[in-house]
């Protein structure tokens, strides 16, 4: 399919060339030579450069980065912003390599960093200096970012590093969902998000009352406020069976697939992926089928559990998975991806390492699950929320949502150890609404609207308490926010 949209575009642009409708931008003052050192006639190439003299040549350059200083003593000396945060940078451009001489350069630059893809909006040179706002795209693990910059063959780095940390959350201070929501009396969580136009659906997790076993469900909304529920599950499981954390994945206008575990009990019961597609928008599905048995997966010993579907950004024919390989409170969970080319008939399954960066004793295990993953057109990369036991907190079901990103979708890694996730003591409701929660589950993530003024995520949670020999319960849903 993107073969044919390449090629597509490169026949139009032969026959644009073959019709003299095209001209080559003619270099100017403080653009790149051409290959052979070509620049226009009033012009001489210097140091890469097109430039009017000797003077106005770049050869080298100094940055001076003025992102505030890091508050803890552990990184002093260190500068500290949040991602995609705007800072300052000061160029100055030098006509000879020592950096002795000062230029009256007047053309650009272009920022490069050793974590990262920095971004500077549009800047310009007068008389040799500029002052660039920049912004870096991904969190630091536990070490810096360090800036360069290049022109030509100029080029100048920071000695100074960088430490870039995720955004803080603005939690909302109230519920978006809690129950009784229509069938769903007993608890509503969980939430997967489609969205057509101003057309909103969520999928959720819903139990009808003590002693009921979860149940798919549909909410619809036109504004992203108000639900409502349809006014009966859309999936309900056989006996003894609990359909659990669903995903939905629009594959074109008519396509809607969604997916979700099917958790048997018993000590030897596996969850299965199930799979239930919709070739009418989503307004009908059929029947749920197996589209991955837990026995697939060596170490997953409950099966797979909490999982997450996207459509692979580089091959939209392939898809990707992310599951958890275990859920069980005396057996530590772990992140594991599958990615199939043939709509699921079959799997490639491996362990994703777990991304945290919080400090474990040698003998603790790690603990990772309930991945919700997107990709980010805007800057190519893959970012995670997903789920780690509190290790401060003695709660068995005391889950913090932490952040990770990859640029592969393969790898991934985690902020800053210090750095602190999204506890269920963060969110007011939780309390305010008798819910004793310990801990928090992620569910949709839906992407910035970058064309608005400020574009923020939005994180969909659900809060999880403690209900004994039932186990960890997710209970309400609600949403937190982060540029």
């Amino acid at each position: 399919m993107r073969t044919f949209h390449a090629l597509t575009a490169f026949s139009a642009l032969a026959v644009w060339l073959a019709s003299g409708c095209y001209r080559p931008s003619p270099r100017s003052a403080g653009s790149e030579c051409g290959s052979d050192g070509e620049c226009p006639a009033s012009l001489q190439c210097i140091c890469g450069m097109c430039v009017s003299d000797p003077e106005a040549a770049a050869c080298s350059f100094s940055i001076t980065v003025r992102a505030p200083a890091c508050k803890r003593a552990e990184d002093a000396g260190s500068l500290c912003v949040k991602e995609e945060e705007f800072f300052p940078v000061t160029v100055v451009a030098h006509r000879d390599s020592e950096q002795k001489h000062s230029s009256r350069y007047a053309g650009t630059a272009r920022f490069a960093s050793t974590w990262g893809s920095p971004h500077a909006l549009p800047f310009t040179f007068k008389d040799g200096v500029a002052t660039a706002e920049v912004a870096i795209d991904r969190a630091t693990p536990a070490h810096k970012a360090f800036l360069s910059v290049r022109a030509g063959s100029a080029v100048g780095a920071s000695g100074t590093g960088i430490y870039v940390d995720p955004p803080d959350y603005q939690v909302e201070i109230a519920p978006v969902i809690a129950p009784p929501f229509g069938w769903a009396a007993g608890q509503v969580a969980l939430p997967a998000l489609d969205r057509v136009g101003d057309d909103r659906v969520m999928y959720f997790v819903g139990v009808e009352g003590k002693g009921s076993y979860p149940k798919i469900g549909v909410a619809r909304s036109r504004d992203g406020e108000k639900w409502t529920p349809d006014p009966t599950p859309l999936f309900t499981p056989p006996p003894d069976v609990a359909y659990f954390s669903p995903s939905v994945m629009r594959t074109s206008e008519k396509n809607v697939e969604l997916f979700f575990s099917a958790e048997a009990e018993g000590p030897a019961a596996r969850a299965n992926l199930l799979f239930a597609s919709s070739s009418d928008g989503g307004h009908t599905f059929g029947a749920p089928m197996p589209i991955l048995h837990g026995t697939s997966c060596a170490e997953c010993t409950r099966g797979i559990m909490m999982p997450w579907v996207l459509v692979d950004p580089i091959d939209d024919l392939a898809w990707i998975l992310y599951f958890s390989t275990a859920y069980e409170l005396n057996r530590p969970p772990q992140l594991g991806v599958g990615r199939s080319v043939d709509r699921g008939a079959t799997w490639n399954l491996d362990r994703v390492a777990t991304p945290s960066t919080l400090v474990k004793k040698p003998a603790e295990a790690e603990t990772a699950f309930s991945a919700r993953v997107l990709h980010d057109p805007y800057t190519g990369i893959y970012r995670m929320w997903y789920v780690e036991l509190d290790p401060m907190n003695p709660a068995r079901c005391a889950f913090v949502i932490h952040y990770a990103t990859s640029a592969d979708g393969q790898f991934w890694t985690g902020q800053r150890s210090h750095v602190p996730g999204l506890k269920a003591s963060d969110v007011q409701w939780t309390q305010s609404m008798g819910l004793q929660a310990v801990g928090l589950l992620p569910g949709a993530v839906e992407p910035p609207d970058w064309a608005s003024q400020s574009p923020r995520y939005t994180l969909w949670i659900s809060a999880v308490s403690d209900d004994g020999d039932l186990g960890c319960r997710p209970r309400m849903i609600g949403r937190a926010f982060r540029p």
